[in-house]
């Protein structure tokens, strides 16, 4: 019975991991994806070009969670518009504004990688783990001969390229109340043994 008990609550435990593990995300801007997965930004030397993520804590959180931001390779042509660190409020977002410069005597056709990270780490107090998610970027020197859309997002009036963020990393809410239920399923069979034990007594 003991054995019984303790594996369900280990289950129980991996179950709300995953649940919480899902309240985090970070939203892309909407731009074609290369190999691997990164994601094609197309300029030209001397250009600058503004890229926008919003980092949701949705989900079912139930805890704010603070957030580092990290641009992990590519950081000779990109930087953290303000502060490197953010509190995200238990279903809340917040914006985090970065810029990609590429230098005038950088020749056309060469391409360069860039790793933005984000880490996150549980509020004191709070129930929540730590997780990390990264974003893939290849800034290629050039046009894009095959692109259906403009691969540069228009110009605003200080000559700066901006893509505004993108909803498409919200959290599965399926497997949300798919863990839920499980959770209450569970916790219906501890119910169940531990008042048949009763009776037995």
């Amino acid at each position: 019975m003991k054995k019984i008990i303790l594996g369900l609550n280990i289950l129980l435990s991996m179950i709300l991991i995953s649940s919480f593990a899902l309240a985090f995300a970070v939203s892309v801007p909407p731009l074609q994806e290369g190999e691997g997965g990164s994601k094609l930004i197309y300029m030209m030397p001397g250009e600058e070009y503004g890229l926008g993520f919003t980092l949701q804590n949705g989900g079912g959180a139930t805890s704010d969670v603070e957030v580092v931001v990290d641009i992990i390779q590519g950081d000779d042509i990109m930087d953290i518009v303000g502060s490197k660190n953010y509190n995200v409020p238990a279903g809340g977002r917040v914006e985090v504004n970065t810029m990609i410069a590429v230098p005038s005597d950088y020749p056309l056709g060469n391409s360069y990688d860039v790793v933005v990270a984000f880490t996150t780490e549980g509020v004191p107090g709070g129930f929540s783990f730590g997780s990390r998610i990264e974003q893939r970027f290849k800034v290629i020197l050039g046009k894009d001969v095959n692109a259906k859309v403009p691969a540069l997002a228009p110009e605003n009036e200080e000559g700066t390229r901006v893509i505004p963020t993108y909803d498409s990393a919200k959290p599965n809410m399926n497997i949300v109340v798919l863990s839920a239920v499980i959770v209450i399923i569970i916790l219906a069979i501890i119910f169940f043994l531990v008042l048949r034990k009763k009776k037995r007594k």
